[in-house]
């Protein structure tokens, strides 16, 4: 069976499989910044700093058909928020190991 995204405006056929991975991929990101306060918070200021609209991430949900869609837009749309919090996070880490 094969499932379809849409990535930069253009229509990409993938397998089942496959777009299973990617929607469980988005989830544990959605999932980890649903966990930790702290880091939803730097996620949030970033979006907010960055000028990014349209809420935070999405999860995917079976049931909902519009949350596949939903759940990998978040991803695509809070990306650049999301390289700040792992930038953010891993100089906390380097100042962490060598202190």
């Amino acid at each position: 069976m094969k499932e379809f995204i849409i990535l930069n405006n253009i229509l990409i056929l993938i397998d089942h499989e496959t777009a299973s991975k990617i929607l469980g991929a988005c989830n544990s990101v959605t999932n980890y910044f649903k966990a930790s306060h702290i880091c939803n918070n730097l996620l949030t200021e970033s979006a907010k700093i960055l000028k990014i609209e349209g809420g935070g991430l999405k999860t995917f949900i079976k049931t909902r058909w519009t949350s596949m869609y939903e759940a990998t837009y978040s991803i695509v749309r809070m990306r650049r928020a999301l390289d700040e919090v792992i930038f953010i996070i891993f100089l906390i880490y380097l100042r962490y190991i060598f202190n």
